[in-house]
Formats: C-alpha cells, sequence, structure tokens
C-alpha cells in the first residue's frame, strides 16, 4: 500500500513538474524564449515512459495529466470572468465557474491524448533518428485536434467550428521572439513543430545522440529563418499610415471623452490617417448633444478636418434586420459611415451560451439564466466572414475583438488584400486579467509577424498597441488609463507563403504520419509472412510417426 502511495505521489509530482515547464513561455509575454527548452522534461517523461511496463493507455493518460497541468495554467484568467454573473446563487456561481474552468482545461488537455496515441501508437522512440519528424509532426496533430475539438465542444448558437481557440501554442509563444519570423513559410503550427526540432536538439546534445543530424536540422532552421526575414523586408506599393489609438480605462464605455482628449492634446503631433477605438465605445451615437460635440472635437483632433481623409473604426451595435448584430464600422471624421461588417467569431459564455451550458443550466434549475443572456449579452454571429475595406488607397482588415486570438481570420483578411489589419476589442467588459494580457500580446505578434502587416489594437482595458510588420512595438500603454497613443507604420501588400497557402506543413505532417502508418502495417505484414513460413518449415520437418 505504502509502495502504491509513493508511486501514485511521483507520477502527481513528474505531471506537476512537466506541466509548468511547459507553461512558463506564456506566463510572460518576454519569457517566450523558454519554448526552446520548455519541452525538455517533456522529453525526459516520453524516454521514462518507453522503459515502463505500462500499457499504452496508461502512459497516454499521464500525458493527459501533463496537459491538464499545463492547461489548468494557460486558462486559469477564468476564474475573472463575468460569465456567471447572471447566476444569483453564490454557492451554484462558483460551482458553474469552478465546472467551466475544468471543463475549459480537460478539453484542451485532449490534445494531448491525441499526441500521446500517436507517440506510442506509432512507436515513436527518442533512440531513433526518425524521432526528429515523427515528433513534431505528431506534436502539430495533437495541437491541430484540440482546437478543432475544443470549439466543437463549446459549440452553441452563434459558434464556429474551426481551429480557432490555439490557447498555449508553442508557435504563439515563439512569436514573442526572433524565431518568430519562421511563421511566415511556417505558419502556426509549422512554427510550433520547429520549436519541437528545437528541444530535441537540445535534449538529444545532452544525450550525444545525432550530432550529425543536428547540425543537418540546425542548418535548415537557419536558413528557414533567414529566408523569411529576407523575403520580405521590402514592402511592395508601401504607404505610410499615421495611426492614433484611443485606451480606454477598464470599464468605460461612456464619459471617457474628457480625459481621451486631454490625452490626444498632449501625445498628438498631426494628423492621422487611422484612428481606432475599441468594441463598444459608442463614438458618435451618444445620447446628448454635448457628448456628440466632444466626439466631433475629438475627431477633429486625430483625423482632422478634411474632407474624405482619415478613416475612424470603432463597433456599434446593429439596428433594423441587423439587430442583435455588433457592427464593426469605418467612418469619416464627420460621422459619415463608409462601411459597416459585422462579428462573425464569438466567445462561448461571453456572447453566446454554449449547449453544453444549456444542458447544465436547464438540469441545475437555472434555465432563466439562459434567457436572461439571450436578452442582454447574446451577440448574433454574421453569416459571412469580413473582408479589407480600401479607404484613401490602403486596404484595411479588421476585425472585433475576438478575432484576435484566431490567426485563420486575419490570415484570410491578408490573402484577399488587407495590407493592415487593427482590433478593436472590450476586454474589460469580460473581466479578463493579466495573464490573458500576456498571451494575447503574443498572438497579437504573431498576427504581425506571419503576415508581414502592421497590427494595431484599441482596447478597453488590457493593453493597447501599434506593431509594424516585422513585430516591433513602435507604440504602447504603460498602464490601463484613459490615454492615447500614435505612431508612423508602413502598409504592406506583399503577401507571405503562410498568408497565400495558410498551415501547408500541417498537411505535410499528416502525409508523413500516413507514411508511417503504411509503413508499420507493411512490417507488421513482413513479420506475419515471415512467422508463417518459419511455422510451415517446423511443420515439414518433424519426423512422421511410424
Amino acid at each position: 500500500m505504502k509502495h502504491k502511495f509513493l508511486a501514485f505521489i511521483k507520477t502527481v509530482a513528474i505531471m506537476l513538474g512537466v506541466g509548468v515547464a511547459l507553461a512558463l513561455p506564456f506566463v510572460r509575454y518576454d519569457f517566450g524564449w523558454f519554448v526552446c527548452i520548455a519541452l525538455i522534461p517533456l522529453m525526459f517523461l516520453l524516454e521514462w515512459l518507453e522503459n515502463v511496463s505500462w500499457t499504452m493507455w496508461r502512459k497516454v493518460w499521464m500525458l493527459y495529466g501533463v496537459g491538464l497541468v499545463f492547461f489548468a495554467i494557460i486558462v486559469q484568467w477564468m476564474y475573472r470572468i463575468h460569465a456567471t454573473d447572471l447566476i444569483q446563487d453564490g454557492a451554484l456561481r462558483l460551482v458553474f465557474l469552478i465546472l467551466s474552468f475544468f471543463l475549459v482545461a480537460s478539453s484542451l488537455a485532449i490534445g494531448f491524448i491525441v499526441f500521446g496515441w500517436l507517440y506510442f501508437k506509432l512507436k515513436v522512440s527518442l533512440r531513433k533518428p526518425t524521432v526528429f519528424w515523427l515528433l513534431p509532426a505528431a506534436w502539430m496533430v495533437g495541437e491541430y485536434t484540440r482546437s478543432v475539438l475544443f470549439s466543437i465542444m463549446w459549440l452553441g448558437p452563434g459558434g464556429s467550428i474551426g481551429s480557432h481557440w490555439n490557447f498555449g501554442a508553442l508557435g504563439f509563444a515563439a512569436s514573442a521572439t526572433g524565431l518568430g519570423v519562421g511563421a511566415r513559410l511556417l505558419g502556426l503550427y509549422g512554427l510550433g513543430a520547429a520549436i519541437v526540432v528545437i528541444n530535441l536538439m537540445v535534449y538529444s546534445l545532452a544525450k550525444r545522440r545525432f550530432v550529425r543530424l543536428i547540425g543537418y536540422a540546425g542548418f535548415a532552421i537557419i536558413i528557414a529563418l533567414g529566408l523569411s526575414r529576407t523575403l520580405y523586408v521590402t514592402n511592395t506599393n508601401s504607404k505610410t499610415v499615421r495611426v492614433g489609438v484611443a485606451h480606454l480605462q477598464s470599464g468605460a464605455d461612456t464619459d471617457y471623452e474628457d480625459d481621451l482628449m486631454r490625452s490626444i492634446q498632449l501625445r498628438s503631433s498631426g494628423r492621422a490617417g487611422l484612428f481606432i477605438l475599441p468594441e463598444y465605445s459608442h463614438f458618435y451615437e451618444a445620447a446628448t448633444q454635448t457628448q456628440d460635440d466632444k466626439h466631433r472635437e475629438i475627431a477633429r483632433s486625430t483625423v482632422g478636418t478634411v474632407n474624405n481623409q482619415g478613416v475612424i473604426v470603432t463597433s456599434r451595435a446593429g439596428v433594423g434586420d441587423k439587430e442583435g448584430e455588433n457592427g464593426l464600422i469605418f467612418m469619416r471624421a464627420d460621422g459619415n459611415v463608409i462601411e459597416t461588417q459585422y462579428k462573425r467569431f464569438l466567445i462561448p459564455a461571453g456572447e453566446y451560451v454554449p449547449y453544453v451550458f444549456h444542458i447544465i443550466l436547464i438540469a441545475s434549475g437555472n434555465s432563466t439564466v439562459v434567457s436572461q443572456h439571450e436578452g442582454s449579452k447574446t451577440i448574433t454571429a454574421a453569416g459571412r466572414p469580413e473582408q479589407p475595406v480600401m479607404i484613401d488607397g490602403v486596404r484595411y482588415g479588421s476585425l472585433a475583438c475576438s478575432g484576435a486570438i484566431a490567426p485563420e481570420f486575419y490570415r484570410n483578411l491578408t490573402r484577399v488584400g488587407a495590407e493592415v489589419l487593427t482590433n478593436s476589442a472590450s476586454l474589460s467588459s469580460m473581466g479578463i486579467d493579466k495573464l490573458y494580457f500576456e498571451q494575447a500580446k503574443q498572438m497579437a505578434r504573431f498576427q504581425a509577424v506571419a503576415n508581414a502587416r502592421p497590427f494595431v489594437q484599441s482596447a478597453r482595458g488590457g493593453e493597447s498597441y501599434i506593431i509594424d510588420k516585422d513585430g516591433r512595438f513602435v507604440a504602447e500603454t504603460q498602464s490601463d488609463i484613459t490615454q492615447y497613443i500614435e505612431a508612423s507604420v508602413f502598409s504592406n501588400a506583399f503577401r507571405t507563403l503562410y498568408s497565400i497557402v495558410g498551415e501547408w506543413v500541417l498537411l505535410v505532417a499528416l502525409g508523413l504520419l500516413g507514411y508511417r502508418v503504411y509503413y508499420l502495417h507493411q512490417i507488421n505484414n513482413l513479420r506475419k509472412k515471415h512467422r508463417l513460413k518459419t511455422s510451415h518449415r517446423a511443420k515439414a520437418k518433424k519426423p512422421r510417426e511410424s
């Protein structure tokens, strides 16, 4: 009994240690460099599991435990969100919040089950050189699968199925480093695969294995990074865009005008071509003439008074047949709307109630929470994707809030011509805390670097920033107070390989794993034939009874 208890404690300690090591690059934006060594404890665990006489599924479930620890750290900011505020019973609200957190962490950790199953089923071994292509391929498929499965589990009215939920993706952490430019050729999952290879190189060197192969792998990574950087140095048909960004203090959606105007007067150095405000800033939809006049003053002080020049980007609730939708609007300084595009990608529990929550709330006797949410918070998803908008010779690709976490949406905007990417966010309305902001910053840099486009975020709460196409933060907020920042960036019309074809490395990985399945099948067939021949020969040599 004591032996079993000690073995259990050892197993839990290993899962905790490996999970914490994996999560370290995501705890702070500038911890991204830890991604180059974060997988080494996992590799020690994998090699240890190769030697123990456990069943395959016992090994896989241990890796799932690592995933639970990893995502318990990655998404612990969920404890601050307001998704359960409509539940009146305090005890039930706490239970529901804990249950929601567990469901999110456990559903994301399914990717570790996929990875572990592939690792052991395909007979991957850290002692064989084939690990240099099998391990990254299995990791990529695990990351992609968990993203898609998460979207299915949290489906609801307005939900989207796809690889949109990539919290904890290695490519995001790597984007905070100089390795991030590799995403221009490799994409999010391909960059994550390169990180796996780098960790594998360090681990193998420590074990004194595959020295020559490590040299080849290192050379290939250097070439890929060099090409990623040099191919996109020159902007095609580049234009200088002066960008102004309004950052609103947490909780502020009205009565922010005086503070913002003072910051504009202090920091503005000339007319901006683009002025972006957070989601739900109610700009030019004021209830009083006084506020409306203040909005006009803010517009004149940012984009100026010249007719048909300069654009303001913000969001506005839909009206008429668009009631219930959230429209991202492009307007002139006088308030005339150039174009409105409605939000397509929604956040579960924040902007719609997932079906799994419907079941839990109804079963617990809280069906009224669903109707209350639908009446006050639920948003209707748009029926078509957002498109770039050409204004003053520049194509802007803009999304509202949640689009920042889903690289595929910004990639599609870039693929069809966007030259500057923007995001209008309302982070404090969800109650999200600092850990999410650190991860969101990594995601924002990925959007900029992978697509070789400037990326601008205007937020309520969290951080607002202006990032150039090479990932430099040319302006950013330093505190959560209502303020104005501005900088000049260059637009870019030259699309990266990632922007054009997407996650092509993932398709290669699936092909390699498919080949591995075929190879092992052929080996098994040969072994069966050999055993059958051996059996026939043994029977033929057996002497007949007299």
